[in-house]
């Protein structure tokens, strides 16, 4: 498996495993009534601000599980890392998708708050589309290597 193939399902496992816990901690409050009002807000905001130092640990800490199990698994042998055209084009895609899911999330979440449904449904939306944009460009990705492949 390619380095950067592999790059790519630990940053799906990680996005998944921090994103699932962030929804169910936001949907915890959300049940509990913690988000209504300015006060809600002002923990909405609390809890996504804690969700990025949290993601970028889980990043590293499995980026780095993985690599020593790699590393176990092929008696530390490693394969030559070059990053060609087909690389470039792969992650443009991604980039390109990622862009776009984002904005349609961001629209979403501006309609929202347009049409009078609250600036925690909107930035909730706004939330959900930057979090699908970063899956479905990693699932893109991965796609194009297992075409490629």
């Amino acid at each position: 498996m390619p380095d950067a193939e592999r790059e790519i399902w630990i940053t799906l496992f990680s996005d998944l495993l921090v994103k699932t816990w962030f929804a169910l901690k936001l949907w915890d409050l959300a049940s509990a009534g913690a988000l209504s009002g300015d006060a809600g807000l002002i923990l909405w905001g609390k809890t996504v601000l804690w969700m990025i130092p949290i993601s970028i640990v889980v990043q590293i800490g499995l980026t780095i599980l993985f690599a020593i199990g790699h590393g176990i698994l092929t008696n530390g042998k490693h394969l030559p890392t070059v990053k060609d055209e087909r690389d470039r084009m792969i992650s443009a895609r991604g980039l390109i998708t990622s862009y776009i899911v984002g904005s349609l999330g961001t629209l979403a979440g501006i309609a929202a708050i347009a049409t009078g449904q609250g600036a925690l449904i909107g930035l909730t939306l706004i939330l959900a589309g930057i979090m699908a944009a970063d899956l479905v460009g990693n699932l893109v990705k991965l796609g194009h290597y297992r075409l490629a492949g």
